[in-house]
């Protein structure tokens, strides 16, 4: 053999050989280079979709990797299924490649970008997991285990696998959960941290029991929308100290009126009258503000030795990989939806410190007795906030604006935004919020604009997010705050990092999206000076503890900074221009649809006219008419998006009521027996409201000419909860029976009592006496004087007779002793 042919054969073994390594080394029969485990690459087999075990990862710590940390997990396990998982497998997978921009954070996030991966930890679960219960497991990635990384900051793509057995094929693969770990070099250095503002509303739900029920009904509402254990009092707590700015919904602290139709008497304390509670905080007393801390959920424990501490009562041998593992905890029942009736609570880690405690005042206890107690509590505690917790206006009611002026035009807006706040409730602040609820084209921005100046002096600060501004789609944003070209301040809120505030899905792996994605925001113009602005929804909105953890979290990225909100609405400089686009991206998720429309708003016109009407004949009535329409402007609001079943219970509801009121003014019906040619006949008329009142019109109209009406009464007045006698003269016609329509109006003509088709009425039997009962009497009665005479005279004078003669009253009878 010739050494050129040799030397080809030799080529020829070796490239053959190189190539066989290198498969064995992606099936893991050679061992993999210092700093990755031997196992397979990626792809690795996703969850099957029918699959019926969740994974949930309580916690990833640290929140910032950092070079020689360790990565520590605590996450449960849960079969939805009906079959036992007999060995199950979590498996722990990293990638070297950089998540450096929002959009490959969000492409690996939602499973839309596949990344090769290499196993660097498992853990198998100590004994078979039966159907409905939970394991919860730990798991720690030893520093040399983790890439090598180039970049001085990114985030690391991580993979949690759930299997069934020490299979990796498809069908083994019973769940999957993808997140991302910021990672910062030692020296990395953060010269312009992105600005991040927080602005948290404080809205009510959509329960109709809040304005269309009375008494303990509505007071029980009231305690569950805004007394202690409410998510309004939950947050506000849970906030204390921390620089968000309330988005606040006027009506929270001055609810409408109790539809009670027989109306509150007067004189009564205005419920949520701020005249008892003080309007600006005592400056003697400012509130400490906590100091912020990391917020992501405690890893486990570890002992002198290094090893994990258990979390449950049961161990876990069986770890595998080049890591340490730490033990499962025991089983749990879960609640059929995947959760447990007591979730794990992870013991807090010495690498993770906790939120430093803070000496704060108490908070006075909440007077529940009555909806006037519960809504001064809670202005008692706003006024009382820190100075870096500013409150922002919304119109009375948060007033679904795009869906008013799509329904009702300008008529509908100035209606429901004409109405000033309160001197109080005014001096809590002087910034007023539009917040539209749903994307609006550029001329309904212009008209929602124009109804607003319309009703106020000044125009407000409009939210929107940057998804329907033109000229903003970039992922750098560079400021919050925005102009449109008619002169509207723009705040313009990021939907993404918005997204971390809701209550959809769980707490930490929201916290850690918010981090990965603020990073990759930060990464695409590390150099400019920029802000965010992170605005939670009305609904589903995560709990205060969640928001407080999900802020403080802030503090241990060192590429953000919290700042007011305010600080970013008030920012020097010029407003850049900006234009709403007419055609945007679709929302992240659907918006709900609301119920108003044209056919909504005039049931509820008529019921305003009902109310203008009795307002006319109530003695001092100028707060009934205030409450009631409050009320009414209560079901233009945008909580009653896709909640349109609520929405026609509280309307319906308030029609009701409002028709009752007028009714609690009637005339009682009765009947007469009218034995007279003419004469007054009393009408009793009573009135079960609680205030009094004057000008009411009594008409009587015979419905047959029986009998006449000689004179209609004047106007009526009538002390609260009292009746009154009315003598109308009336003169008989004809004999007979007849009804006669007794109808209540206010001077415009708007019955009381009884509806107009179905009046009150008194039943007259009239018998009037007229000349004929002369002429009947003398038929009878002279024929009977006849006859007495005739009789009288025939039988002549009648006989003397001596027993017949009287006895002398004053003679003393003979006695027969004498």
């Amino acid at each position: 053999m010739s050494p050129t042919s040799a030397g080809a054969s030799r080529g020829a073994r070796h490239f053959v050989l190189a190539a066989l390594c290198a498969l064995l080394l992606l099936l893991g029969v050679v061992p993999a280079p210092a700093g990755f485990a031997a196992v397979p690459a990626d792809p690795v087999p996703v969850a099957d979709r029918d699959s019926t075990v969740d994974l949930t990862l309580t916690s990833v710590a640290p929140s910032v990797l950092r070079p020689g940390s360790p990565i520590n997990v605590v996450g449960q396990v849960t079969n939805n299924g009906s079959e036992t998982l007999e060995t199950p497998v979590v498996r722990v997978a990293l990638s070297s490649s950089s998540l450096a921009t929002r959009t490959r954070v969000a492409e690996w996030l939602d499973g839309n970008r596949t990344l090769s991966t290499t196993q660097v930890a498992t853990v198998t679960l100590d004994e078979p997991l039966a159907a409905g219960r939970s394991r919860q497991f730990n798991v720690t990635v030893a520093p040399d285990d983790l890439p090598d990384v180039s970049s001085q900051v990114t985030s690391i793509p991580l993979r949690f696998t759930v299997t069934d057995g020490s299979s990796t094929a498809r069908g083994a693969t019973r769940a999957e959960e993808r997140t991302a770990l910021p990672y910062a070099a030692a020296d990395a250095q953060f010269t312009n941290p992105l600005e991040i503002g927080w602005v948290v509303p404080l809205t009510l739900p959509a329960d109709p029991a809040l304005f269309s029920s009375s008494g303990e009904d509505r007071l029980a509402a009231w305690r569950r929308a805004i007394g202690p254990g409410s998510a309004i009092d939950e947050r506000v707590s849970a906030l204390r100290g921390l620089p968000v700015t309330w988005l606040v919904d006027p009506t929270i602290l001055e609810p409408p009126i109790d539809p009670d139709p027989q109306l509150p008497p007067a004189g009564a304390a205005e419920e949520g009258s701020p005249d008892s509670t003080p309007s600006t905080p005592p400056p003697s007393t400012p509130t400490p503000t906590p100091t912020p801390s990391s917020p992501t959920t405690p890893a486990p424990s570890t002992d002198p030795s290094g090893e994990p501490t258990e979390t449950g009562t049961g161990t876990q041998p069986g770890a595998t990989g080049p890591t340490t593992t730490g033990p499962a905890g025991t089983d749990q029942p879960t609640d059929g939806a995947g959760g447990t009736g007591a979730a794990p609570t992870p013991t807090p880690s010495t690498s993770t410190p906790a939120p430093s405690p803070t000496t704060t005042t108490p908070e006075p206890p909440t007077d529940t007795s009555s909806v006037d107690g519960l809504v001064s509590s809670l202005r008692s505690r706003l006024v009382a906030r820190s100075s870096q917790q500013p409150v922002w206006l919304l119109p009375y009611g948060d007033p679904d604006t795009v869906a008013l002026q799509r329904a009702g035009g300008s008529a509908a807006l100035e209606q429901h935004l004409g109405r000033a706040p309160s001197t109080a409730t005014d001096s809590m602040s002087d910034v007023s919020v539009s917040w539209p609820a749903a994307d609006l084209r550029r001329r309904e921005a212009t008209a929602i604009s124009s109804a607003w100046r319309s009703s106020r002096d000044t125009p407000p600060v409009t939210l929107l997010s940057t998804r329907q501004l033109q000229g903003t789609q970039r992922p750098e944003t560079s400021t919050v705050a925005r102009e449109l070209s008619d002169g509207t301040p723009v705040l313009a809120y990021d939907e993404s990092l918005s997204a971390a505030t809701t209550s959809s899905g769980d707490a930490g792996t929201r916290t850690r999206r918010f981090l990965a994605d603020s990073l990759g925001s930060y990464l695409e113009a590390p150099s400019r000076d920029r802000s965010a602005l992170v605005l939670a929804p009305r609904a589903d909105q995560a709990s205060g503890a969640e928001l407080a953890s999900l802020i403080t979290a802030t503090a241990d990225a060192p590429w953000l900074r919290s700042v007011g909100a305010d600080e970013l609405r008030t920012a020097e400089g010029d407003r850049p221009r900006a234009q709403i686009d007419d055609s945007p991206a679709a929302p992240p998720s659907p918006q709900a649809p609301s119920p108003i429309s044209g056919e909504t708003l005039q049931v509820t016109e008529g019921d305003r006219r009902t109310l203008d009407a009795v307002g006319t004949v109530l003695v001092d009535s100028d707060d009934v008419i205030t409450g009631w329409s409050a009320a009414f402007d209560e079901l233009a609001s945008a909580r009653w998006r896709g909640q349109r079943g609520p929405h026609t219970t509280t309307a319906q509801g308030l029609h009701e009521a409002i028709e009752q009121v007028p009714r609690q003014v009637a005339v009682r019906p009765s009947s007469v027996n009218f034995f007279t040619d003419a004469g007054q006949v009393g009408v009793l008329v009573v009135n079960d409201l609680n205030r009094p009142v004057r000008d009411v019109r009594l008409l009587l109209n015979p419905r047959r000419y029986v009998v006449a009406v000689e004179e209609q009464p004047e106007p009526l007045s009538l002390g609260a909860q009292s009746r009154l006698t009315v003598r109308v003269p009336f003169r008989a016609v004809a004999a007979g029976r007849v009804r006669i329509d007794a109808v209540l109006t206010t001077p415009a003509g708007t019955p009381l009592g009884a509806p107009a088709d179905a009046p009150s009425q008194l039943e007259f039997n009239v018998r009037p006496t007229g000349t004929w009962l002369y002429w009947v009497m003398g038929a009878v009665a002279g024929p009977i004087l006849v006859v007495g005479l005739y009789r009288s005279l025939r039988r002549g004078p009648r006989p003397h007779n001596e027993l017949d003669a009287p006895v002398d009253a004053g003679a003393s009878s003979e006695s027969d002793d004498d």
